[in-house]
């Protein structure tokens, strides 16, 4: 059930996402550059690059969590110091 919600509520905001991604990718990359990204995504190798994305990320945000939330905490507890000065 967790899934199917995730999904339809992604598939709300999806052509908003996609329309800012278009907008941050014109604005970043040079147009030579956006077409040797689609070749390498096109390529036997960007494909399998692509089909491990989502293992990779899973990895780094299951290890990189505690990270992630001690460096929360500590910049909440220095913008509250820096506050009550």
């Amino acid at each position: 059930m967790l899934l199917e919600v995730s999904w339809e509520e992604m598939e709300q905001i999806r052509p908003k996402m996609e329309t800012l991604m278009i907008t941050a990718a014109t604005q970043t990359f040079e147009m030579d550059e956006l077409q040797a990204l689609k070749d390498f995504l096109d390529s036997d190798a960007g494909a399998r690059a692509m089909l491990k994305t989502g293992e990779f990320t899973h990895f780094v945000h299951a290890n990189a969590g505690s990270m992630i939330q001690e460096l929360n905490e500590r910049i909440s507890t220095r913008v509250e110091m820096e506050l009550l000065k």
